[in-house]
């Protein structure tokens, strides 16, 4: 991707945000237009890869269509996810599967019956469309990813079609605080996030920050691009910030620190790249200091609890549920219930894992195994270095936003279905010829490449096309 494209779709979309905040029906004509562009990609179908990138496009606008009201179900993200990408999945073949997802999803399923014992059908349904949606998105994302190939291009043109919507949610956000009398408490802020649930918005502005950090510090992006990147990742986190929901920001922190031992160090020490870093830090540092003067120094003080806002307590009870259902659990949904019985207050899980063994039991235990051992596999899996840092991250990230925010949205779903994505053939084949000449030094001479001609071009792409 071009600097001019890039520039004119987040122009585009900034002026997307604030129509979307001024409009529901403008967020439902886009929700609507999003949704029949996957069935138009999947009508022109050009392979997986295209509707991988309509997928992320789809994470990065779910919370915009929830800031703006838009008039359509609250999984809308989820099921078009799932409905788009089975249809996907069928036109690649159903052939060598992955049984991971099929398991660790069919494992939650015998709750529901408990659910439809205790609670009449609709608020069953209820129950269960709010607390599945998540597990279903993991499992058609993972078997659909399984289908695809990525490599460092690929990674990187994934990851702009995720930013580009987060900056229509940035400026949907920006212009509620700039037309909104905001009071900065010691207490997340719904004033400063657009009316909207501080937490969902958090997390989608870190992991928007998160890609354009790591998309800055990719050597083989052009500069004016990094400089975009590093721009709007800083946007994405003083946003993140000042909704005082720590949750997006602590995500950041986890996503780098994982994904830096897998970039590579060669093109990480490179002149531009640190130059790049550098700037990063300071004008990082100089944002704070912004902020902590607009907020009149509450943002520190927000910064500076160590609290875990109540989830730890419920994570607590949820626990001492499991203790009383220890094989079946409660049911999709009823821990809820059962923590309402005791406290009298309506708390949905923030924890996915706990909420795992309190609603479904042994049966849960073992799909949260199931789903932390797929973590591992991008690990064996012969990534480029930037690939498999941007997809540990993303993991990463995943794992986290479990701890803290459940299955909330989509995009847990689909950053753990990039944990079952192969290497492009390109890298496969290069890899393969450099092992050979290892093996059979005395070889090199009649070796003409790494690849014939046909491949050549996929194997060097130009370094200043995204």
């Amino acid at each position: 991707m071009r600097f001019f494209w890039l520039a004119a779709l987040l122009v585009l979309h900034v002026l997307l945000g604030v129509g979307c905040k001024l409009s529901s029906l403008f967020a439902l004509a886009h929700a609507s237009g999003t949704f029949l562009f996957g069935i138009y990609l999947l009508v022109r179908w050009r392979g997986p890869f295209p509707l991988a990138c309509w997928g992320a496009y789809v994470v990065g606008s779910e919370v915009l269509w929830r800031m703006a009201n838009a008039p359509v179900p609250w999984q809308y993200a989820d099921f078009s996810l799932c409905f788009v990408l089975l249809l996907g999945l069928a036109r690649t073949g159903l052939r060598r599967l992955p049984w991971v997802p099929a398991a660790y999803f069919v494992l939650l399923l015998p709750a529901v019956i408990f659910t439809l014992a205790q609670v009449p059908l609709m608020a069953a349904r209820r129950a269960v469309s709010f607390n599945l949606s998540g597990p279903l998105a993991v499992m058609v994302c993972s078997l659909f990813c399984s289908r695809l190939q990525l490599d460092d291009r690929r990674m990187q043109r994934l990851m702009v079609w995720l930013v580009v919507p987060v900056a229509a949610i940035a400026a949907a956000v920006f212009f509620g605080l700039s037309t909104t009398e905001v009071v900065f408490r010691s207490q997340s802020n719904f004033a400063a996030t657009g009316g909207f649930g501080p937490n969902q918005v958090s997390c989608i502005l870190g992991l928007g920050a998160l890609y354009g950090l790591l998309l800055a510090l990719d050597p083989g992006v052009g500069i004016k691009l990094r400089v975009v990147f590093v721009v709007l990742a800083l946007w994405f986190a003083a946003h993140a910030a000042l909704s005082f929901s720590r949750t997006g920001i602590y995500l950041i922190g986890g996503g780098l620190l994982t994904a830096m031992p897998f970039l590579s160090l060669k093109r990480l020490l490179r002149p531009g790249t640190i130059i790049i870093v550098s700037v990063t830090v300071v004008a990082g540092l100089v944002t704070w200091g912004y902020l902590v003067h607009f907020t009149g120094g509450k943002v520190s003080e927000r910064f500076a609890r160590r609290d875990f806002s109540n989830r730890d307590s419920i994570a607590g009870e949820e626990l001492q549920i499991w203790r009383e259902n220890i094989l079946f659990g409660a049911g999709v949904g009823m821990s809820a219930e059962t923590r309402e019985e005791s406290t009298g207050v309506h708390v949905a899980s923030h924890t996915e894992y706990t909420r795992l063994v309190s609603e479904h039991g042994l049966f849960g235990f073992l799909a949260g195994v199931l789903l932390l051992t797929a973590c591992f596999r991008p690990l064996t899996i012969n990534f480029p270095a930037f690939t498999k840092a941007a997809v540990l991250a993303s993991l990463a990230f995943a794992l986290f936003y479990l701890a803290a925010s459940g299955m909330r949205t989509a995009s847990p779903g689909f950053l753990f279905g990039l944990a079952f994505a192969g290497p492009a053939l390109a890298h496969r084949v290069c890899r393969r010829q450099s092992v050979q000449r290892s093996a059979f030094p005395h070889l090199q001479s009649s070796i003409r490449g790494p690849v014939g001609p046909p491949f050549q071009s996929l194997v060097r792409p130009p370094t200043s096309a995204l």
